[in-house]
């Protein structure tokens, strides 16, 4: 008479196969590896899985549907369900440019002001991701580099990116940068919010 469906993808199988109950896929932490700078290809923040004795890179990703539910029907012969599948990790995208207003001053001050990006650190990345999130209570591996569930920061390649002033006749005027985070709760438990910048 009811069910609950899921599609769990990008996990390692053998973890995937430890969750035999319902409570044990509410409740389920998947621990994370992470690929270097390098090894990913120039983002940072990317999981890496063992499958096989061999490395491979992905992102986890989850979705279940309670049958019947909202919007979902009852079963019924030949009845055809859609579960919607959600990354686990947020993809966070950085673009940095310089706005100064520099009238008045001397053209090649104006032309050559520059921002200098050497590198960037991804610190407090949790090594852990929750399947089905639990918007009742924080993450218990929300805090900072005292916490063992925290990794490292991770470090990319040298950038040597100079970003020159909107008003510059200089050719670079941003850079850009992708990483990716798992997602974990924030939020305070007393006013809860759906804002996805809490996440």
């Amino acid at each position: 008479a009811s069910a609950t469906a899921c599609f769990i993808a990008n996990v390692p199988q053998a973890w995937a196969e430890g969750l035999t109950t319902i409570e044990a896929l509410n409740s389920a932490v998947l621990p994370i590896n992470y690929a270097t700078y390098t090894e990913a290809g120039g983002y940072l923040g990317v999981p890496k899985l063992t499958v096989n004795g061999e490395a491979k890179l992905c992102i986890p990703m989850f979705g279940s549907i309670d049958i019947p539910g909202t919007n979902v029907p009852a079963m019924t012969h030949n009845q055809t369900y859609s579960i919607p599948v959600r990354r686990l990790f947020a993809k966070i995208s950085v673009e940095l440019t310089l706005d100064m207003n520099l009238s008045g001053l001397q053209s090649t001050i104006q032309t050559l002001t520059n921002y200098e990006l050497s590198y960037c650190n991804l610190h407090n990345l949790p090594n852990k991701v929750r399947l089905v999130e639990d918007v009742n209570s924080e993450s218990a591996w929300k805090n900072g580099a005292d916490n063992p569930n925290i990794s490292t920061p991770f470090r990319s390649a040298n950038f040597d990116a100079k970003i020159y002033n909107k008003s510059s006749s200089m050719e670079q005027k941003s850079y850009a940068f992708d990483c990716y985070v798992p997602e974990f709760y924030l939020n305070s438990i007393q006013n809860p919010t759906n804002d996805q910048r809490y996440k």
